[in-house]
This record gives C-alpha cells, sequence and structure tokens, in this order.
C-alpha cells in the first residue's frame, strides 16, 4: 500500500513519553457503566494510564459515550495522581461501524477529526482502538486508517503541547489478529494483549499462565513485534459455570485464599464451585513473563472488578509494574523536537529542549523489531543530524545518559 505523506511547512514535534530504567505501564479499563463510586475511590496511584470504555462509533463517522460527566471526573482525578486517560473506541459488540467507516474516505476523514476533537474537548492523553476484530481482507484498511489517524495526532500534540497515544486492543493469537499488520503496530505507541476469554465452558481456566505465554510468543516470536510494543491484559474475572464473575464477588467467601492461591485455584464454599483465578502468585508469574520479553507493561480488564482492601489485584500488579513517570515530568520538560517528521532523506533532533545535564548523550535507532542499525555519542546541548538510506516504515530512536532515557518514533517516507 503506497503511503501519501502531508507535507508541513513547520517543524513538527514529535512529543515522547520518557521511561525510567525498569518502568513499566499498568493499563486499566474503566467502563461508563460501573459504580461512580469508583472513580472516588480508584487508587489511581497504582496505574499509569486509565483507557476509558467505550466511545462507541456510528455509521455516520460521529461516536458516543454514556457519560460524559464521568469521563470529565476520571480526568481530572487521574491527571492530578499523574496517570494518562485514553479513550477506548469500539469494543465486543461495538465494532460493526468500522469497515463501513473506514471504506469511505470522507466517513474516514470525519471520524479522525470527531476522534480528535473529543481528545480535545476532554483533555485526554490518547485512542485506543478496539476494533474486534478486523479480518485479514480488512489490513490494508486498518492498516491506512491507523496511519492516517496518527499522522493527525502528530498535528494536535502540537496544538494541546502534550504527547498523544495510539494504541489498540488485539486477539492473543493468529485466529483474529490477522488483520492487524505488523505496520499498523509500528504506527501505534503499544498493543493491549487480550490474553483471557480462551476457554470458558463450565469455568474454564480463560487465562492461564500457559494462555498468556502462548499470546506473548506469538506477539513477540512468530509475528515479530519488539516486546516494547507488548502490553499484557490480565482480567479480574473468571467463570463459573454459566457466567462471568468478577473478582471481589467470587473471592468473597474467603478472599485471603484465593488472593495466595499458588495454582490459581478457588473453591467457594457459598457457592460451592471451583474457580480458576488469577490470584497473586499467578499474577506475580505473568509479570515476570512481561519482563522476560522486556515488554511494555501489563492491562486490566476491568478496574470495577477488583477489591479494593489489602487484597487487591491491581497493587499486586503495581508492585511489579514499578514506577512510572508521569504526565505532569513529561510536559514539563521532556518534548524531543524531531524534524521534519516524516522524512524523505535526513532528520535532525534539538537536544537542547531535554535540558539534559550530563555533557554527553548516546544515540541509537533501531527498526521495529528492535534491530540497532546506527550508535554515536553527541554533545547533549547540540543538534543531531542523522543522513541514512533507510527504508520506508517506521524507527525507533532512542538518546540515554547514565540517569535518563528518552525514545521516540520517527517515519522514514
Amino acid at each position: 500500500m503506497k503511503k501519501y505523506f502531508i507535507r508541513i511547512s513547520l517543524i513538527l514535534l514529535l512529543f515522547t513519553s520518557s521511561f525510567c530504567y525498569g518502568s513499566k505501564k499498568v493499563v486499566g479499563y474503566l467502563t461508563d457503566w460501573g459504580s461512580f463510586n469508583l472513580i472516588n475511590t480508584l487508587n489511581y496511584s497504582a496505574l499509569t494510564h486509565i483507557n476509558y470504555a467505550f466511545a462507541i462509533p456510528a455509521v455516520d463517522g460521529t461516536i458516543a459515550i454514556s457519560n460524559d460527566s464521568w469521563l470529565s471526573s476520571v480526568v481530572t482525578k487521574a491527571h492530578a495522581k499523574n496517570v494518562r486517560v485514553n479513550i477506548s473506541v469500539g469494543g465486543w459488540g461495538a465494532s460493526d461501524a468500522f469497515n463501513p467507516i473506514c471504506s469511505d474516505p470522507n466517513l474516514k476523514s470525519l471520524f479522525i477529526d470527531t476522534l480528535l476533537n473529543f481528545v480535545k474537548a476532554f483533555n485526554l492523553d490518547g485512542i485506543d482502538i478496539d476494533w474486534e476484530f478486523p479480518s485479514a481482507n480488512e489490513s490494508n484498511m486498518y492498516e491506512q486508517f491507523i496511519y492516517d489517524l496518527r499522522l493527525q495526532m502528530y498535528s494536535l500534540e502540537v496544538v494541546m503541547s502534550k504527547p498523544l497515544e495510539l494504541t489498540a486492543a488485539v486477539a492473543m493469537g493468529f485466529s483474529n489478529s490477522q488483520g492487524i499488520s505488523n505496520t499498523a503496530v509500528s504506527y501505534m505507541d503499544y498493543i493491549n494483549i487480550m490474553a483471557y476469554d480462551a476457554d470458558h465452558s463450565n469455568g474454564g481456566d480463560h487465562s492461564s499462565v500457559g494462555v498468556a505465554d502462548a499470546a506473548l510468543t506469538f506477539w513477540n516470536n512468530t509475528r515479530g513485534i519488539n516486546g516494547s510494543y507488548l502490553v499484557l491484559g490480565v482480567p479480574f474475572y473468571t467463570y463459573g459455570a454459566y457466567n462471568q464473575v468478577s473478582y471481589k464477588s467470587f473471592s468473597s467467601s474467603d478472599p485471603a485464599a484465593c488472593y495466595g492461591s499458588t495454582d490459581g485455584v478457588f473453591y467457594n464454599t457459598n457457592t460451592l464451585f471451583t474457580y480458576k483465578v488469577n490470584s497473586k502468585p499467578i499474577l506475580e508469574t505473568k509479570a515476570d513473563m512481561v519482563d522476560n520479553i522486556d515488554g511494555a507493561g501489563m492491562m486490566i480488564w476491568e478496574l470495577a472488578q477488583d477489591r479494593t482492601d489489602q487484597y487487591s489485584l491491581l497493587t499486586v500488579i503495581s508492585k511489579k509494574m514499578g514506577t512510572y513517570v508521569g504526565v505532569d515530568e513529561i510536559n514539563e520538560n521532556q518534548m524531543i523536537s524531531a524534524y521534519p517528521n516524516p522524512f524523505k532523506e535526513s532528520f535532525s533532533i534539538n537536544l537542547s529542549t531535554l535540558k539534559i545535564s550530563n555533557p554527553t548523550v548516546k544515540f541509537t535507532l533501531s527498526d521495529i523489531t528492535g534491530k540497532q542499525i546506527l550508535e554515536s555519542n553527541h554533545n547533549s546541548q547540540g543538534i543531531i543530524s542523522i543522513q541514512e538510506n533507510l527504508n520506508t516504515g517506521v524507527y525507533i530512536g532512542n538518546i540515554s545518559t547514565h540517569e535518563s532515557n528518552y525514545t521516540f518514533k520517527i517515519v522514514k517516507q
């Protein structure tokens, strides 16, 4: 598929999140049909991101959410704790409009404008596309939509003076992921792997350690996506004989035993049913798997299903994933000016905008698989000029000192 780039006469600032060494994302989905009390009681400090679910797309290119006031409250409270808030668009049973929208250039343009206006109106930090699921025949359509959306988001970043993320919820394996190409993934900041609902017949173990391992292996090894793009999803629910049950509900007969189950099996003496659960030991094992591939972090579906006492699963994940540089710190001094972006033959990076105290920095450039292409040292107050014969695509730049680490994406035309 050919890409057509918009030529912009002004310098395009590429804003990027900055991570401390060893830090990971903790992404929690918060639904607009949950309890309003959770907005006031949620442990925001345990999260790095909230995905507010859902904005429902319509075939006319518009979107709708159920509770505007809830979203505004979440943004206010989350930003006060340096937590980013992204809007999740679509969802299971609400993805039918994506195809007709993306099939029509005018509708697609209207849809992208609608999403960007929504982000600006609510002071959001990004967009999470939850198209469940694009087929193999829709792969080119999906890729072009993600590309067009990403390019427009770069422009909005300049207007809003902050980094905006583009992410997607994706299936755990081959059967529902053929519509999402590696090129489409490269335009995103990361993907949220829905490693659950694998087997839920009669209380099946729908999100075992084996399921998580298979999901990470598929995306990291089979598909060849670098671990820095991969966020492993875990459920705060399981299945009973006939229905889905939240962790806070099925653990009620003995919270300590459920929380500490080493094999992820818990017998509820009230319901007389044996549940397969993501207990503390199971979640810690999954967190170690994320670390082993240098993964981006962990995602939770969904926050209202957790307990709020000492047996909270969110706390387990947060402790394993570590800390994150929050929104306020990012906005203060960590904007990277990479220009032009997209570039044809060369691009430059103005290091002075980073306010780095070290006299020198190391610059590396890698492709989306993590293969390093360039490495060089530079004066931390100067301008890096890069001119290389690179293939068309997305590249990951990294600027590091012994105390700081900055990453950004740049597109070769």
